[in-house]
Parts: structure tokens; C-alpha cells; sequence
């Protein structure tokens, strides 16, 4: 089986608000390890490693993880075989 590890940078008033412990949820649903580390800059480092479906799921599932979420900054999907940066998502907010 093919493991992928994963970092997000997510930024929005993510500190004090959950965040940390809704992905931790996420992280559980898809069966995927990781952790998320609040940074002196105000955002949130995710790192997640296991199956590519979980890990892609798992990031998908961000946006959506909490409502203090404004954006994913950047998302990178390291494996044996490539590097995928993926692009910035920017949340609607409502």
C-alpha cells in the first residue's frame, strides 16, 4: 500500500477557536495520522500522512473542518513517486 504524507498551512482566525481539535476529527473519519501545530504567524500547519484516498480526503475536508477557516495557503502531497503542489482555496464566506 502506497503511503502519501501531506502539508496545509490554513489561515483565518484558526488559534484559539477548535481548529486543532476539528482536524483531529477529520484526521479520525479517514483513518489517516497526523497533527496539527498552531504557528507564530497566527496560522495552522496540518500534517497527515496514509493511504492517498484518506490523506486527499482529509484535505478536502479542511475547508469545512471549522467555520474560523478563511483559507488553505498551501497544500503539498509528498510520495515516492511525485510532489504535488496543490493551489490556495480561498473560503466563501456568507
Amino acid at each position: 500500500m502506497q503511503t502519501v504524507y501531506a502539508v496545509a498551512i490554513v489561515s483565518g482566525d484558526v488559534q484559539g477557536r477548535g481548529f486543532r481539535a476539528a482536524c483531529q476529527n477529520v484526521l479520525r473519519t479517514f483513518g489517516v495520522k497526523g497533527y496539527a501545530i498552531n504557528r507564530p504567524d497566527g496560522t495552522v500547519t496540518v500534517r497527515c500522512f496514509g493511504d492517498p484516498i484518506g490523506v486527499q480526503s482529509v484535505l478536502d475536508a479542511l475547508p469545512t473542518a471549522n467555520e474560523s477557516v478563511n483559507h488553505v495557503l498551501s497544500t503539498v502531497i509528498l510520495s515516492d513517486q511525485m510532489l504535488i503542489q496543490q493551489p490556495p482555496r480561498t473560503i466563501n464566506s456568507n
